[in-house]
């Protein structure tokens, strides 16, 4: 007789392997799209090599339609092209090499490029054409940056304050002053911790501390813009760990993973893979998670620093199909990375001082090879002992995977290896 074996999409890791029965219980480099598993796509390197480590990178579109990338390490920032030029901006006066660890933010407003180091503190600003990025005038010292849905460049934890957020005027991003006559002012959000990075979505722009979520709204003069908390316990657990999906916020916290509509409400998301995130984060180094939003595949990538790994850096990344709602991992080392846009047909990632472009070939340099390993499947319930000796796999790229049979003839016995058989069709066993 013949027994079909249906195993749904993603990782399911909320209890032991046997628990996982008919269900994929570990994976590496594959991902599940429209129901059907297949390796994730190779990448290449764009680029040269940079100097520091990268710790964020922002795409935008200037006002010639050209495509940039903006990149920050620790002693250099760099702009990159679509067919891969890379150019030196690093401010020429005002700033000095920081520690590793600090985070560059990006924004822009049209063509003008706006940039923080999160242990410098001076905001700079850089449009086409200039040689370096240069101190912004008047500015206030900054934590990170964002520039709202008005064109308002705001500085978050400014003056020295982590939860202080002052803006300029609209129509002058030297003024900082508040008065009768421009928008510039500022406010100190009454939140439980510092703020963290801010985004912008329809309704406003969203404000994230440590501890939690917070919606600006531009309410024009005396005041120009009002804050309102949208959640308690759900703040965010680094400055880059935010993904927007057109009007949707996606983020990693202290202990879940969120999703904000809109400003309206947050939901936690049921996380499948949640033990082996939050049970294994490197803690100490949780500031350099990234998130990457890979819309080819409506996924959601989280890098983040894994305890079993060696060294700080992230090295997992835990992913999230926002529209089949399942989720898998990687063993990848990724700093940071941005989805494809701007010019960019790819995502970019970075692993240290490497740009590559991802979803490109199938060349996973520095990887390991991709598999799917199942829980349990039970052919009987006891009664019956049955002999596998034929396997009829629904595989498209036929001869291009080999499969691997794991048995054992009851929870605690010596598991047993067969294969590896290639995918034809039929296998014999």
């Amino acid at each position: 007789m013949f027994a079909k074996i249906k195993l749904p999409a993603g990782l399911d890791r909320r209890g032991t392997e046997y628990q996982a029965q008919a269900k994929f219980y570990d994976a590496d480099l594959v991902r599940w799209f429209l129901g059907r598993l297949q390796p994730i796509g190779g990448w290449v390197q764009i680029g040269t090599a940079l100097t520091g480590t990268a710790r964020h990178i922002h795409s935008w579109v200037d006002n010639s339609a050209n495509g940039r990338a903006a990149i920050g390490t620790e002693s250099h920032v760099y702009t990159l092209t679509p067919s891969g030029t890379l150019a030196d901006i690093s401010p020429l006066s005002g700033y000095s090499t920081q520690s590793a660890d600090s985070t560059w933010t990006f924004d822009n407003a049209g063509k003008l490029l706006v940039g923080v180091n999160d242990a410098h503190g001076t905001i700079f600003t850089w449009s086409p054409g200039d040689a370096a990025m240069a101190a912004l005038t008047n500015a206030p010292s900054a934590d990170c940056v964002v520039v709202t849905n008005e064109g308002i460049i705001m500085a978050l934890g400014s003056g020295g304050n982590p939860r202080q957020v002052s803006w300029c005027d609209k129509d002058d991003f030297t003024d900082w002053t508040a008065g009768f006559a421009d928008l510039a002012g500022d406010l100190t959000v009454q939140a439980k911790a510092g703020i963290q990075c801010a985004h912008n979505v329809r309704a406003g722009t969203l404000i994230w501390t440590t501890e939690d979520l917070h919606i600006f709204q531009y309410v024009d003069l005396p005041n120009v813009y009002g804050v309102e908390r949208v959640a308690d316990d759900c703040g965010a657990i680094s400055r880059g760990c935010v993904a927007l999906v057109g009007d949707l916020a996606f983020w990693m916290g202290q202990s879940s993973f969120h999703v904000c509509n809109g400003g309206a409400f947050v939901e936690e998301l049921a996380c499948t893979i949640h033990d082996d995130v939050f049970g294994k984060l490197d803690r100490t180094n949780a500031a350099k998670v990234r998130a990457v939003h890979v819309s080819a595949f409506n996924e959601i990538w989280w890098m983040y620093p894994h305890t079993d790994d060696a060294g700080t850096e992230n090295s997992r990344i835990a992913v999230y199909n926002y529209v089949e709602k399942h989720w898998t991992y990687h063993a990848l080392d990724r700093h940071c990375g941005v989805g494809r846009g701007a010019g960019f047909a790819e995502p970019l990632m970075i692993d240290g001082t490497v740009v590559y472009r991802h979803e490109v070939g199938t060349t996973m340099t520095g990887a390991g090879t991709p598999f799917a390993r199942s829980g349990p499947v039970e052919l009987g319930d006891g009664e019956q002992v049955m002999h596998a000796r034929r396997c009829i796999p629904d595989e498209k790229a036929s001869g291009d995977v080999d499969l691997y049979f794991y048995t054992r003839l009851y929870p605690n016995a010596t598991e047993t290896t067969h294969g590896p058989y290639s995918a034809a069709n039929p296998i014999g066993l």
